[in-house]
């Protein structure tokens, strides 16, 4: 019984550790994702994770909502570019004015990005410096004497 006590307790703890959704926000390489333990975060799911951090989520937030405007401005000048080649290939009669106001929207859409980005990587820097230094130890197992004889030791 103690036996199966100790492997469900230690199960409970491993699982704990695992699950901690604290640690380091990383840029990828790019610089326009981030990546929390290996997994790639949507800027909605950074602003829920920035919460510990009240002014790196205000941060974050401001962030967010150039991301929308870029992600909005961008899909409209997309659309409104792809729309007249499409209809060039399909051997219709193409509005290139059209194609002129897609990149006039794609062109908004840039520096809502680039200020996105900038404030994304600050919100991160703001969270990042304000993680506590403490680092998890792997637990430790002894074998010795103990009270009452002798026994096992789980230390975490």
């Amino acid at each position: 019984m103690k036996t199966l006590l100790f492997l469900l307790t230690l199960f409970v703890c491993s699982a704990a550790i695992g699950q901690s959704t604290s640690g380091p926000i990383m840029p990828n390489t790019s610089g326009n994702a981030f990546i929390l333990h290996g997994k790639f975060l949507k800027p909605g799911e950074m602003v829920n994770i920035l919460a510990v951090n009240p002014e790196a989520q205000a941060v974050m937030k401001k962030a967010k909502s150039n991301y929308t405007a870029a992600q909005i401005f961008g899909a409209v000048g997309g659309a409104l570019i792809g729309f007249p080649i499409g209809t060039a290939l399909g051997g219709g009669e193409p509005v290139w004015a059209m194609t002129g106001a897609g990149a006039g929207f794609i062109a908004i859409s840039i520096p809502f990005s680039i200020s996105y980005k900038k404030k994304a990587n600050k919100a991160i820097e703001l969270y990042n410096k304000g993680l506590k230094e403490t680092k998890l130890q792997s637990p430790e197992i002894s074998l010795g004497p103990t009270s009452n004889g002798f026994g096992l030791a789980l230390i975490f």
